[in-house]
């Protein structure tokens, strides 16, 4: 998740990111109290997931359905046999209709869509992309689909499904009001799933162009046992959320020191200038009292990269060799990690994956991987990199002792563009986290019937 930040200062003060409302004290019933929350964001990764057993995804691979629709298959690799197979128990399925449990239409793999594993079910979570914050630009100057200002999106309501493990018995368990745009980001605690939910509308720049705004965004509640929605907290349309911990969001914010118009917006030139004068606000709000903290402030005028992992926010600031810690409950700050590679990149459970930063026309020369260690900052470096084309390798999913990555493509250079290259499939193995921070290519690698390769990828 890479951020444009700067020099960190500290700060102990409230900022308004968002107001809860006291909805969020009780429980109606049913669900987490919510001094009892414990929040984990489950799906930051699209449509692919893993739990302890295997790895789950969309693949690109799209099949005719016999309503004339496109459909797609959902496909595993398992650790333990190290074999990919399609989603299905069914003895002599051929996996091509809706009858398949590996298949699901293009009307629930939409562009927005994610999978998650959560407390023993998978979940698709199926919506449109979020428009907020977007532009449309129609160079023919014919009108948009939405005319006149202030117009609500419409868009496909977005849809909770719920299966076993294996693919079997899935079921459309919730549907989200068709007026609300949900935003791609899921949490849980307990009994509990968490949304964001908004209503986006357009506004008129010109004839070619409309812009996409949001208002009345919330955090609500899904209950797992009742199926029933509850408003948790109303949270500022600017404000993205970065990471949770117990009960507590953590946020986001680029303050700027006027309101922008709408051609800075639009203006490269003068939108990078208003945000080289703006600043970076890091908060934490808790969803219990409502109280929102700002634990840190930054300037905009140097690229930043950050990360949060558990309580902790790691920052690292371009040219400043040097990786941050703040511990969110304690507001202390220490440096954990002295290295050029502080380009971060990820977190995970033990470590932070960093690399080089980009020379200044963005592209990036060096791809080794640099593992921080979150508990007393040393540093490994992974010579383990792609064979077959210029990139690193790619972490699909965190094990215990484990990481499954896509090692290395089956891919061939383009003879008509230098430096373009097609790819007819993705290789992928089982590695121990020891060997892939110590560059040991001990992979034990996963059979695939596929090309390995995800829709939206």
């Amino acid at each position: 998740m890479k951020k444009l930040i700067v020099a960190l200062t500290m700060l102990t003060m409230f900022f308004s990111f968002a107001g809860c409302s006291e909805k969020s004290n009780q429980t109606d019933g049913e669900g987490d109290n919510a001094k009892d929350v414990d929040l984990s964001i489950v799906n930051e990764r699209g449509l692919n997931c893993s739990n302890e057993k295997g790895y789950y995804y969309i693949g690109e691979d799209s099949i005719p359905l016999k309503n004339a629709s496109v459909g797609y298959r959902m496909m595993y690799m398992d650790y333990e046999t190290k074999k990919e197979i399609y989603l299905c128990n069914r003895p002599g399925c051929e996996h091509d209709s809706e009858n398949c449990p590996a298949v699901f239409s293009d009307q629930e793999i939409l562009p927005g869509s994610s999978l998650f594993y959560y407390d023993g079910y998978l979940y698709l979570f199926a919506h449109d992309q979020d428009q907020s914050g977007g532009w449309s630009i129609d160079h023919n100057g014919s009108s948009d689909a939405m005319d006149g200002d202030n117009t609500a999106f419409v868009s496909t309501p977005a849809s909770l499904y719920r299966m076993n493990p294996d693919g079997t018995d899935r079921k459309k368990v919730y549907t989200f009001d068709e007026a609300l745009s949900l935003e791609d980001l899921v949490m849980a605690s307990g009994d509990s799933l968490y949304f964001i939910t908004k209503k986006v509308s357009s506004k008129e720049v010109d004839d070619q162009t409309t812009y996409f705004a949001s208002s009345e965004r919330e955090l609500v509640r899904l209950g797992l046992r009742d199926w029933r929605i509850r408003e948790v907290c109303e949270l500022h349309t600017d404000a993205s959320i970065i990471g949770a911990f117990g009960n507590h969001l953590v946020m986001q914010r680029t303050i700027f020191d006027h309101e922008l118009s709408d051609k800075e917006m639009m203006d490269d030139n003068q939108y990078i200038d208003a945000y080289q004068k703006s600043y970076a606000s890091f908060a934490v709000l808790n969803i219990t009292d409502g109280k929102t903290e700002e634990v840190a402030k930054a300037k905009n005028k140097k690229i930043n990269t950050y990360e949060v992992a558990g309580d902790c926010l790691y920052l690292s600031t371009e040219g400043e060799n040097k990786i941050e810690q703040i511990n969110l409950q304690t507001k202390k700050k220490r440096t954990l990690a002295e290295t050029a590679d502080s380009c971060i990149d990820e977190a995970y459970d033990d470590v932070l994956r960093c690399s080089s930063w980009s020379a200044e026309d963005g592209e990036k020369t060096d791809f080794t991987m640099c593992f921080v260690n979150l508990q007393d900052g040393s540093i490994e470096k992974s010579g383990l990199k792609m064979t077959s084309m210029e990139g690193d390798i790619q972490i699909r999913a965190e094990l215990a002792d484990q990481f499954l990555v896509l090692y290395d493509y089956d891919a061939k250079k383009d003879p008509m563009y230098e430096g373009q290259y097609n790819l007819n499939g993705a290789k992928y193995a089982l590695i121990s986290k020891k060997d892939l921070y110590t560059g040991k290519s001990n992979y034990q690698t996963i059979d695939l019937i596929s090309s390995g390769m995800g829709i939206f990828e």
